[in-house]
């Protein structure tokens, strides 16, 4: 898929996009939501996005993601942006290119990482906490089109694989894919159809929209 035209906006993924990975514990976060759910009589899988689906009672929705918020927090204590990350956003405001987080983990995690590090702000964080379901379901980037008012053809997708890969084919959404040291197995994943282009620095994605925008 070409690049688009007229770029107005980025979707930046987090974990392992912008950040080394979130030490989150997810065999304790999902038997602390299990369990909750059992005393509440509640029946569900053991997957974290199906448990939260699983009832629409407010107050049990609610500890569910405080469970998730609580665990994110211990998990991005030991985070730091990738090398490169902050001459990418600055770049970005300099063009006057908007840029979302567009991520599976909550804002008030992600929050705490960009106060810490002082990074530039997103217009917008479309995280776990604010929409129903998550990328690659299409209800994720439609939560951006709709507080954004941008078409999806004048999106970017930066990302990971293979939840990012999959998500821009999907949506049939142009992506740059971002190969980091753990995720060098990908190395098989190549441009063309929706991916327009595969990096393993933040240098070389860089590099790549300075020739396009």
């Amino acid at each position: 898929m070409d690049f688009p035209k007229n770029l107005k906006c980025i979707l930046l993924d987090f974990d392992e996009t912008l950040v080394t990975p979130v030490q989150t514990n997810y065999s304790r976060l999902r038997a602390r939501m299990y369990q909750l759910l059992q005393k509440n009589n509640i029946s569900s899988e053991k997957r974290i996005s199906v448990m939260l689906g699983s009832t629409q009672n407010k107050k049990i929705k609610t500890l569910l993601h405080t469970y998730i918020d609580e665990e994110e927090d211990i998990g991005v204590r030991s985070v730091k942006p990738y090398v490169g990350v902050r001459k990418l956003l600055l770049y970005l405001n300099k063009k006057k290119i908007k840029f979302v987080i567009f991520s599976r983990n909550g804002s008030k995690a992600i929050r705490k990482v960009f106060d810490k590090f002082d990074l530039p702000q997103p217009m917008l964080y479309a995280t776990r906490d604010k929409i129903g379901r998550f990328k690659p379901h299409p209800s994720h980037l439609n939560y951006v089109i709709q507080e954004t008012g941008i078409s999806k053809f004048n999106m970017l997708l930066i990302g990971d694989p293979p939840t990012d890969a999959i998500t821009s084919q999907r949506n049939r959404l142009p992506a740059i894919i971002f190969l980091n040291p753990q995720k060098r197995k990908y190395l098989t994943v190549k441009s063309g159809k929706t991916i327009c282009k595969v990096c393993t620095s933040h240098k070389d994605i860089l590099s790549f929209l300075k020739q396009k925008i």
